[in-house]
């Protein structure tokens, strides 16, 4: 026996609802209840893949399909596949029914009419000019032209030299009294190369030269440095000699 089903609700399925579309059939122990394949067109969707239910000595095949148009649609619900415990099939008709599908837009009555609308008054168009802009280039050109000559005709910025930092002489002679000679004769022969790298009279060349070698010796002599105030100050000396 062969029945078909449809869930009854409350009130109608309306647009875009899951409506579950069911067929019982006779299916005893043993058998095998399978739901075939089911393409729906139109304002018809499936929603997904159909559920097989036992009851007993019965099944239940449902599809779950929605409808996205009101009013009254047919469709053709596939029967579903038996398989015998042999192996045998037998195929159910398929089931022609009718879906009411009410819409979700609220219900106007047939006596309300929207009144149409008086014509909308034409909106003045607004003429665009480029004469101001013309204008103001023209002020700004006269403004900045004659200050871009100025600034030309005044030549590149020259960067003013920067002031020379004072000397600071080195404490020689506390040095000296604190058995640092040595210290002092870096101190001289430092200074003295700075100078005749940087000289600007040759004259005073080879008396730098011979007091820088003798500035090396006692450097590294083995004796005790006594006179070492005394050559630092003639290495200060001669690089005053050797400066412009």
């Amino acid at each position: 026996m062969i029945a078909l089903l449809l869930a009854v609700q409350a009130a109608l399925p309306s647009v875009g609802d899951t409506i579950w579309l069911r067929r019982a059939v006779a299916a005893p122990a043993g058998w095998t209840v399978r739901a075939p394949e089911w393409e729906v067109s139109g304002v018809i969707e499936q929603l997904g893949r159909p559920h097989v239910i036992r009851r007993g000595d019965s099944a239940e095949v449902a599809w779950p399909v929605a409808a996205w148009a009101p009013g009254e649609h047919l469709v053709t619900v596939p029967g579903p596949v038996l398989v015998r415990p042999n192996g045998l099939e037998d195929s159910i008709p398929a089931q022609a029914m009718t879906l009411v599908v009410r819409s979700v837009l609220p219900t106007v009555p047939p006596d309300s009419t929207i009144k149409p609308q008086p014509p909308a008054p034409v909106v003045p168009t607004v003429e665009r000019s480029v004469l101001p802009l013309l204008v103001l280039l023209a002020v700004a050109a006269g403004l900045l032209l004659p200050l871009h000559w100025w600034w030309r005709r005044r030549g590149p910025a020259v960067a003013a030299p920067a002031p020379a930092l004072p000397r600071v002489e080195p404490p020689v002679a506390r040095w000296a009294e604190a058995g640092e000679g040595r210290i002092v004769l870096d101190a001289a022969v430092e200074r003295l190369r700075r100078a005749i790298e940087t000289r600007r009279a040759d004259a005073a060349l080879p008396d730098a030269e011979a007091l820088l070698a003798s500035l090396e010796a006692a450097r590294f002599a083995d004796r005790p440095v006594a006179d070492a105030p005394e050559l630092y100050g003639r290495a200060a000396a001669l690089e005053a000699r050797l400066a412009p």
